[in-house]
């Protein structure tokens, strides 16, 4: 669908096979060398790689848009194609090559999240970028050195209907620039309000439709059942036979009880309860025994004497140690039935216990909150014993804070290293900081707009930041630099205007493309994958919009000088200089 996609773009756009098979074409050897290196290396698709191939195929299409639209644009009907091609690559080997390490080095900052298929997923989308790069660098230019001219594109203007629209934007831009910032920092406090109502929640099962056969028998689990989820207390002694101590048992018993009174804990199992029925049994089925031994057990009963030559029932009081009468009732029980029964709840010494709570469901913020509970009752009430939690709850939760924490660490260091690359591209911290500038603004829009959405921050949609990040660098990027090129001969607002209709029409064409890419991906199955298209699509557009109208109104209001290209200074510089003379 993305390569269908993809074609019927381009076709609108080019409206010739060139401008369809070249770009195609740097796709597929690109997403063919990718996979094919994951085979060599041995690195298998996973939940995160599987993405890869849709990510590459949106991506890689978008330095041969730009090629492509350059190419058009300067088709003479007195120039060869050689010398089209080589004064294109002359002006676009520079962004061709940035936007592409910034990409690659966005999608690397994914292994900051410790989360080994995410790295995977970064790592093998920057080598794609970079192939992607190499083709396109290289295949698209030879390829058109080779070609004819295109006859349509010298017989009339390329994209004309486009390029009007865009011209009326550009004056928009530099007439009415107040009234566009103005509508600009409306939308940002728009999005810093949706904030608060971020809700931070994950849950793997909700990532199905509420019909499918898996959630359906899910749910049907939990509800009939203890529950499909556990948290696993283990207990650990310092000595063997440790568990066998009554008062270990009594806290494991206590906690039990106090695990059942919590939302969501459907059952609770271990030796304690074992023990417990064990007691109740000897008793004739007492209830009053239904609880563990004391730590020193006082049975009355009777014995059978010689008294005066003659047998007699006398009552007698026996003190039994609890741990030993414990002893008792497991030899009793390993000798009736199989001595593995128990191997699922103490290890073979008795140093070792663990207590199974079963839960019936994997919402994140449920499991914190009885892993905050739980914690703070074994620090007041659990003494016996080492006490550490485990179990499929813990590792959910584990799995979260890596994968949350870890995306806000990669989204900061995806800007910082962005900013960074695009400042030493530039030889400029200030350019590099206004390249930032439209993705901060999707960043805050994307946040804004999963609070009013009511769309959880969770594993899947935390990624859509730093993808986002990686790929949406590349308009501001492209932006700047012919805003720079043209600055060599216009003012502000004329270079403005013209960079509009040159730089601005094929980061449109690539914006749409590479978004309606990644929303192919709310065609999924998985409802969090829905959302993550649908995230990263916005991010497309957003940091696209804030490209051509975020930076060229800062241009246009501030006008700054930092900007000037060499040329622009020194022309400057000369005509002081005659003045002053």
């Amino acid at each position: 669908l993305v390569i269908v996609l993809i074609i019927v773009i381009l076709w609108l756009s080019f409206r010739s096979w060139r401008g369809i098979l070249l770009p195609l074409g740097v796709v597929i050897i690109a997403n063919i060398w990718t996979v094919g290196l994951m085979a060599l290396l041995g690195v298998p698709i996973s939940h995160s790689t599987n993405l890869l191939p849709i990510l590459l195929a949106s991506i890689a299409v978008a330095d041969g848009i730009h090629i492509l639209h350059r190419y058009y644009d300067s088709v003479r009907p007195n120039r060869s194609a050689k010398e089209i091609v080589l004064g294109v690559m002359e002006e676009l080997n520079m962004p061709v090559m940035l936007t592409s390490v910034t990409t690659a080095f966005g999608f690397l900052a994914l292994n900051t999240s410790r989360v080994g298929s995410v790295g995977d997923l970064g790592e093998f989308t920057a080598i794609g970028v970079l192939a992607a790069m190499v083709f396109s660098m290289t295949f698209i230019p030879a390829s058109l050195s080779l070609m004819r001219l295109p006859k349509r594109v010298i017989q009339r203007e390329h994209n004309p209907v486009l390029r009007r629209i865009f011209a009326a934007y550009g004056r928009f831009v530099v007439e009415k620039k107040a009234y566009l910032m103005g509508f600009i920092l409306l939308v940002i406090l728009w999005s810093v309000a949706g904030f608060p109502q971020i809700h931070v929640e994950n849950n793997t099962i909700n990532y199905l439709p509420k019909g499918h056969p898996a959630r359906v028998a899910y749910e049907e689990v939990n509800r009939h059942f203890a529950g499909t989820t556990f948290l696993t207390v283990m207990v650990e002694c310092d000595e063997p036979d440790g568990i066998k101590d009554p008062r270990v048992l009594r806290e494991m018993a206590a906690l039990e009880e106090f695990l059942r009174k919590q939302p969501h804990v459907g059952a609770t199992l271990s030796i304690a309860d074992f023990i417990r029925r064990m007691n109740k049994v000897m008793h004739a089925d007492d209830p009053a025994y239904d609880r563990i031994p004391a730590d020193t057990v006082v049975e009355h009963g009777t014995e059978w004497v010689q008294e005066n030559g003659r047998w007699v029932e006398k009552p007698v009081t026996f003190k039994v140690p609890g741990k030993e009468l414990i002893a008792q009732y497991l030899q009793l029980y390993e000798m009736s039935s199989k001595p593995e029964d128990l191997a699922n709840m103490v290890n073979y010494n008795y140093q070792v216990a663990r207590i199974n709570a079963f839960i019936d469901t994997e919402s994140s913020n449920v499991l914190r909150d009885l892993d905050h509970k739980v914690r703070a009752y074994i620090r007041k009430n659990f003494h016996s014993a080492k006490v550490e939690l485990t179990g499929t709850s813990e590792l959910f939760l584990a799995i979260n804070d890596l994968i949350v924490t870890g995306q806000f660490r990669s989204i900061l260091v995806s800007l910082l290293l962005v900013t960074l690359v695009t400042s030493l591209a530039f030889w400029s911290v200030r350019i590099g900081v206004l390249n930032a500038i439209p993705l901060f603004f999707a960043m805050v829009f994307n946040f804004g707009f999963m609070g009013w959405a009511k769309i959880d921050l969770n594993i899947v949609t935390m990624l859509t930041s730093s993808i986002a990040i990686g790929v949406g660098v590349d308009y501001a990027v492209h932006f700047i630099h012919r805003y720079r090129w043209l600055l060599r001969n216009m003012d502000e607002d004329d270079a403005v205007r013209h960079t509009m209709v040159e730089a601005g029409v094929p980061i449109v064409i690539n914006a749409v493309t590479v978004g309606l890419g990644f929303a192919i991906l709310m065609l999924s199955t998985f409802i969090s994958v829905r959302y993550m298209g649908l995230l990263i699509t916005l991010a497309m557009f957003t940091s696209c919009f804030g490209a051509i109208s975020i930076l060229p109104t800062i241009f246009v209001i501030f006008k700054p000088k930092f900007l000037w290209p060499k040329e622009k200074k020194e022309k400057i510089q000369k005509e002081k200089l005659q003045g002053q003379k």
